[in-house]
Order: structure tokens, then sequence, then C-alpha cells
């Protein structure tokens, strides 16, 4: 059996960096696995002194086979953090969960520890636009197949419920549980999306009161602290 800290750290040793952190991630993360879901990971590594120095060290390291793998510098991943993309933010709130926190080096739990500081009024503009290109992928094709616009309108509602929380309270549940555990796997198995779709259009109004509770969020300074 594939071992996933063994393959992360033999992507990152190739060029003798190091690696600081690995969580499994989509949807086993979320709680809405089912037996034919894909593995995926992300993590962050450090570089060795090449990379230090900027002797054209990779910025991020990416595998498909045997898992879905991402990997990320300590500094892309800053900077991506800092900017609110929602992949990365995520990540930070996912060492909560155990069956999804692989590894974890003691460099990197300051991070862990300070994740708040990463928030900042730029998120209105990062999950909003993330979730707006999911609703598009959704209406845009007739075509596309009833799964593939159930995962799309998932993911919609997904981001715009974590950006509302991480606004009211600064804390974000990956794996939400109860009522919105519920409708996510509903809007998963949703069937035939269209623009009339009341989920469709639930979500559309959903995206239009994002940006108040953003705007008026204590746990959001305008800029990264």
């Amino acid at each position: 059996m594939c071992n996933p800290i063994e393959i992360a750290e033999q992507m990152v040793d190739r060029f003798g960096g190091r690696l600081l952190y690995l969580v499994k991630a989509g949807s086993h993360a979320y709680g809405l696995s089912r037996e034919d879901s894909d593995e995926d990971y992300r993590g962050v590594f450090v570089p060795g002194a090449n990379g230090i120095l900027g002797f054209g060290y990779p910025e991020h390291r990416e595998a498909m086979d045997p898992f879905d793998m991402q990997l990320y510098s300590l500094k892309k991943f800053i900077m991506l953090a800092l900017k609110g993309n929602p992949n990365i933010l995520e990540m930070l709130w996912i060492s909560e969960l155990p069956d999804c926190l692989v590894y974890l080096d003691h460099m990197f739990k300051p991070f862990l520890q300070n994740r708040h500081a990463f928030l900042s009024k730029r998120i209105k503009n990062t999950y909003g636009g993330y979730a707006r290109g999911e609703l598009r992928k959704i209406t845009s094709s007739n075509t596309s197949p009833n799964y593939l616009k159930g995962k799309h309108a998932m993911h919609c509602y997904r981001l715009v419920k974590q950006a509302l929380e991480l606004a009211k309270t600064g804390h974000m549940t990956v794996r939400p549980e109860g009522g919105v555990h519920d409708h996510l796997v509903m809007l998963q198995d949703g069937g035939d999306y269209n623009s009339d779709n009341d989920s469709v259009n639930a979500m559309y109004v959903m995206l239009e009161e994002l940006d108040k509770p953003v705007d008026d969020s204590p746990h959001f300074p305008e800029e990264p602290a």
C-alpha cells in the first residue's frame, strides 16, 4: 500500500527539500467521500539551500498517481494564504480533523496557531469568485453530466458557507454536520441543474448577500495582519 508521506517526501527530497505539512483534502475532508472517491492530498515544504538562495527550486510540486497530491513551497503557501485563496486557507483548518492530518513538522505549528492572521476582506473576492466560477460551470453547458453539475453546486454552497462562517466567527468548519452536511449531499446528488433550478437560484441569492457580512466582520481587517 502506498504511503502518502513517503511519496510527498520523495517529491521534495529530489531538490533537498523538507516536508512540513500534509493533509488529506477534498471529499474525505468534507465528509462526502464515497467508495470510488479519489484521495487528494495537499502539503507544504521548505526548499533546500539552492531553493532558499533562489536557484530555480520549483515552488509547486504535483503528482496524479497513485494520489492527487499538491505540494506548495512555504513561500508560495504564505503568498496564496495572504491573498485569501480558499484551497490554501482551508488547509489551515483541516488540521483539526485527526483522520485528515497526515503529517505535521514542528516548524509548521506556528502557522496553524496563528492562522487567523491570514484572514482579511480579500475573502469576499476570492471565495465569492470561486463560488461564482462553480455556478458558471453549472449553467454554461447543458451537455455536462448531472453528477458533475452536482459537484459544482456542492462546491459553490460549501465556499459560501465557509466564507460566512469565517466572517461571523473567524473559524472554519471543514467537515460540517447536521443540516449543512445534508444539504451538501443533496446538492451533490441533486440531478439536472440549469439556470432555472431552485438550488442554483438560491445560491445566487447567497452570493449577493455575502458582501455585507464580510465587510462588517470584526475578524476581517482590510489587509492581513
